[in-house]
């Protein structure tokens, strides 16, 4: 077992290492780059950019808003996967924002059935598995203009 991925397949929990700086390190001479996992900071400014309350940006992540309670009151940090769910939820908003103007245009179209996403309204798909991936492809068309 001399290769990282051997290694990893040999111990899966240690897939992704967590480190303070985000920054990769090197192990058997390879680069392994590691992740820092979201903080309640993080939420509450993804819940700035969203203009979502606790509850709806809560629920979007999967989890309750009880949940985010907690994590302020104990200063947790999130889970990878939830890590993940916030920073492109985080890059949609972001991205919503700039490419219809505002915040209020972003979530009207939201709510509307969309041509590119099969006449699924967005804010429906972000509630299903693939579905953050699906909208956050379907911004990025429209910003260069891919869709009609």
């Amino acid at each position: 077992m001399n290769s990282v991925k051997e290694k990893v397949k040999a111990n899966p929990a240690k897939k992704i290492v967590t480190s303070k700086n985000g920054a990769g390190h090197k192990a058997n001479g390879k680069v392994v780059h590691t992740m820092q996992n979201a903080s309640v900071k993080e939420f509450d400014s993804l819940k700035n950019v969203a203009g979502y309350n606790n509850e709806e940006l809560a629920a979007l992540v999967g989890i309750t808003h009880r949940t985010i309670r907690n994590k302020k009151t104990n200063n947790e940090l999130f889970d990878i996967a939830q890590t993940e769910r916030l920073r492109k939820l985080n890059l949609l908003f972001i991205e919503g924002n700039e490419v219809f103007g505002n915040k209020e245009q972003f979530h009207n179209w939201l709510q509307k059935p969309a041509y590119g996403l099969d006449y699924n309204t967005p804010d429906e798909l972000l509630k299903q598995p693939g579905g953050l991936d699906k909208v956050l492809n379907e911004v990025n068309a429209i910003k260069f203009g891919d869709t009609i």
